[in-house]
């Protein structure tokens, strides 16, 4: 009897919830469908992969590289440019160009020319911050040629340039350094920063081929210097933690050696009389892939020994004059000390972190490099 009775009473209950699941459904579906949302057919909206941004004789040019969903389901892009004194006053002008309506939000790229970013990004970065339907995520990056003509490159088996682009970019990380820190939601979080500055990829045509030539150093918002891939490479190694990239020594074509290695960065501040010392400790752990100088290296421990410590030295000379570099002529903080003494001094002092780091008189800085070798591959042939 009283089994019964649980049972009718475990049975109301269940349908009790039964019931009140399906009126919460329905509601959700009444609420969904009555919310004002309009729906389109993909073929009659205009999704943009990429947007450029220019300027020239006191107007800005915002081209959109805009994917075509064709009926015959075939996906083609063509390019929209909207010209005006305003950035917002481009969208206006594009509109007219165009017989779709744009759905921002899918967008993997953003372009700045090198003569708006001279000029400055904080237009168009606040304009985007104000966009709740921006993608964040987006790639930001820095061309020397317009940004229209970048857009429109023709990239064989590619839906559109942004999108190849956009893969360049991703894939940097593998071998050169690269982080993974240039993204839109990136430059929200630096540009206002202290002791932040931000740094993005620098694309050209070179030999009729989008590539990666080195990367833009900004001040604020003002693009101050192009610096080459070399120096980017070290540049990322003093700046960044946990970046991948390829190291050699070498003295001739025949003799060399090459080594994979991930890094670990720290950096320690301390002031005295005023002066700033930093000490950037930088850690290569890695693995040889190439070699044709060091025969005995893997049977003899004094020769690993040896590698590791021309390596380090190597690295150390390299970073050595990169310091020297960004003192002497990029007058930027490139490598973000200045976040790093505002962390333990204080922030909001009024330091002009730019103008400290690179004044040698004002800071030192001393580099350490530690090399080590976790493998060493299947064997040399």
């Amino acid at each position: 009897m009283n089994n019964k009775r649980i049972n009718n009473s475990f049975k109301n209950k269940f349908s009790n919830k039964k019931y009140i699941m399906i009126i919460l459904v329905i509601l959700i579906l009444y609420v969904y469908f009555h919310s004002g949302i309009n729906y389109l057919p993909v073929e009659e909206v205009g999704v943009p992969s990429g947007i450029g941004n220019d300027i020239s004789d006191d107007e800005f040019s915002v081209p959109m590289s805009i994917y075509n969903y064709g009926s015959d389901k075939k996906i083609t892009r063509f390019i929209h440019t909207g010209v005006s004194d305003t950035i917002a006053g481009t969208r206006e002008n594009r509109q007219l160009l165009s017989n779709k309506d744009f759905k921002l939000g899918h967008e993997r790229i953003i372009i700045s020319s090198e003569k708006l970013a001279r000029f400055g990004i904080i237009n168009w970065v606040n304009i985007v911050f104000k966009n709740p339907n921006i993608n964040d995520t987006a790639l930001i990056a820095v061309t020397k040629e317009e940004t229209k003509e970048i857009l429109s490159y023709n990239v064989p088996e590619y839906p559109s340039a942004a999108d190849y682009i956009a893969d360049m970019i991703e894939s940097s990380t593998e071998f050169n350094f690269f982080s993974d820190n240039y993204k839109l939601m990136d430059i929200f979080v630096r540009l206002d920063a202290e002791g932040r500055n931000i740094v993005l990829p620098y694309i050209e045509l070179e030999n009729g081929k989008l590539k990666i030539t080195g990367m833009a150093l900004f001040k604020k918002d003002k693009m101050v210097k192009k610096i080459d891939i070399n120096d980017s490479r070290i540049m990322n190694i003093l700046r960044e933690n946990k970046v991948k990239g390829i190291l050699a020594l070498k003295e001739s074509s025949k003799k060399y050696i090459s080594y994979y290695t991930i890094t670990k960065r720290n950096v320690k501040c301390e002031r005295r009389n005023g002066k700033y010392y930093f000490t950037i400790n930088v850690v290569l752990n890695g693995e040889i892939v190439e070699n044709k100088m060091f025969k005995d290296i893997r049977s003899n421990k004094e020769t690993m020994q040896k590698f590791e410590t021309y390596m380090s030295k190597h690295v150390e000379k390299m970073c050595y004059n990169f310091i020297k570099n960004m003192q002497n002529d990029y007058k930027v903080d490139c490598l973000e000390l200045g976040r790093v003494a505002a962390a333990k001094f204080g922030r909001h002092t009024g330091v002009d972190w730019d103008e400290i780091i690179t004044d040698r008189n004002k800071t030192e800085i001393k580099v350490n490099v530690n090399v080590k070798v976790k493998k060493m591959g299947r064997g040399d042939y």
